[in-house]
């Protein structure tokens, strides 16, 4: 009569010894051994064949197969039960697919992104490492149809004339400023002028035509070019406010 086998004595030394380099079905231990070796070194160890049924069938509660080296299979994997589901397999293929998919929608996106890039002669340009900044700190209304802003700024050119761009998002205009010069033309006729630390401070109330309730945008150039600019100069951040009451 066989001797009993404690499986839970098995499960614990594969569980601790995952490589197999202990396990009691070691070649050396099998009750059928095929080693090639020698001048059979290049023989087939095991050979199984059927024509209509399993040629190979293991079956046990530890490993009812153990590979130690690559395995190669010609056909298809399927795995019924266990860790790794027998469709885990397609939807890993299928996630693979789905993510070069995406590869290439970024590297066509990246490709459009450099495509629509500003040349010159051919080489990318790129646009100052400063842009200018301002601050909006009043706007509000003072007449039947006008508002006053304060502006301050900094990061301009020393000592150069600055125009302002404003456009109101309600009514989807631009915005003239009464009696000053907002014509990118006409930079140089400006009467707002930076400091030469390149900081401004434009202290006057300008006038602009709008109504309580408005949103309007505000940004500035001294004239800088930038050629990755569709207007061709450098400008500011853009500051969006409401005008109030």
């Amino acid at each position: 009569m066989p001797e009993h086998i404690d499986f839970k004595v098995l499960v614990k030394q594969v569980v601790n010894d995952p490589a197999g380099d202990n396990l009691p079905t070691r070649p050396s231990t099998a009750v059928i051994i095929g080693n090639a070796i020698g001048h059979q070194g290049n023989w087939t160890g095991v050979y199984g064949h059927s024509e209509r049924s399993t040629a190979i069938y293991g079956e046990s509660p530890v490993y009812a197969g153990f590979f130690q080296g690559d395995v190669q299979i010609n056909g298809n994997l399927t795995v019924e039960s266990g860790d790794i589901q027998g469709d885990s397999i397609n939807k890993l293929v299928q996630r693979i697919a789905e993510l070069e998919a995406l590869r290439n929608q970024l590297v066509q996106r990246i490709d459009e992104l450099e495509a629509s890039r500003v040349t010159r002669m051919g080489s990318p340009t790129q646009g100052p490492s400063t842009r200018p900044n301002i601050e909006v700190t009043e706007l509000k209304k003072s007449g039947s149809n006008n508002a006053t802003f304060l502006v301050s700024g900094s990061a301009f050119g020393s000592s150069r004339h600055i125009i302002f761009n404003v456009f109101n998002n309600t009514t989807q205009s631009n915005v003239t400023l009464i009696g000053e010069i907002n014509d990118i033309n006409t930079i140089g006729t400006s009467t707002i002028i930076s400091f030469g630390d390149g900081t401004l401070v434009a202290d006057k109330r300008f006038q602009i035509q709008c109504s309580v309730g408005d949103v309007l945008s505000f940004s500035a150039t001294d004239g800088r070019v930038d050629s990755n600019d569709m207007t061709g100069l450098l400008w500011s951040n853009m500051v969006t406010i409401p005008v109030s009451s």
